[in-house]
């Protein structure tokens, strides 16, 4: 138990490898866009609208 609660003291907000991508997927869902819109030309990605304190 003491490992897991150092790693999580230790490690900064948006400090994880993927923390990032989880918080925008998270704050896009709880605003209704699931999915996202495609843009074209620019392959598989998708955009979200998100709050502009989350931005990155």
């Amino acid at each position: 138990m003491g490992l897991p609660t150092a790693w999580t003291v230790a490690t900064q907000l948006m400090g994880a490898p993927d923390e990032p991508a989880h918080v925008i997927k998270a704050a896009a869902v709880v605003r209704g866009e699931m999915t996202g819109l495609e843009k074209p030309g620019v392959g598989t990605f998708r955009y979200v609208t998100i709050p502009a304190e989350l931005r990155i």
